[in-house]
């Protein structure tokens, strides 16, 4: 079996849930939100391989088309319980740095389509995957705000 952390940043606030609690399919993980280095509400999603408990950078996650692959599963509309938007994609051309520069994206950012039409009615998250996951990290991060990580294994 291969083992995953999916992290999933900008919350609006730390899920109660203890640390090494597992979550089921349909069970919350975390609410869209507007903290770290984020400019609107969105979630940034990425994944690493094998178990991580500590904070790390996008520059840091060895990726190849396995972990691609993986991230990509959660990116549907269960996740929000509504129909999901790509904001930024996995090495999307376009993803700009606050210099103006292109830098690689190695995650998805993701809103529900419906936030303008109903704000806040589809913020919460849900683990959308038929494996249970294991909540290994919660903490706040300049650039990346509130976020979580959860691991998995397939």
């Amino acid at each position: 079996m291969k083992q995953y952390t999916l992290r999933i940043a900008h919350l609006e606030f730390l899920p109660d849930r203890p640390i090494g609690s597992v979550v089921r399919r349909g069970n919350f993980i975390g609410r869209m939100g507007n903290t770290g280095s984020s400019n609107f509400n969105h979630t940034h999603s990425d994944l690493v391989k094998g178990y991580q408990t500590a904070m790390y950078r996008l520059k840091d996650i060895d990726f190849d088309i396995d972990t691609i692959r993986e991230l990509g599963y959660f990116i549907d509309d269960e996740l929000y319980d509504c129909e999901i938007v790509v904001t930024a994609s996995f090495g999307d051309p376009t993803y700009l740095g606050k210099d103006g520069k292109w830098k690689m994206h190695p995650g998805y950012d993701t809103v529900p389509k419906n936030r303008h039409t109903e704000p806040g009615k589809n913020f919460n998250m849900h683990w959308n995957r038929s494996v249970n996951g294991i909540l290994l990290n919660k903490d706040f991060d300049a650039g990346y705000g509130n976020y979580v990580m959860y691991g998995y294994e397939v």
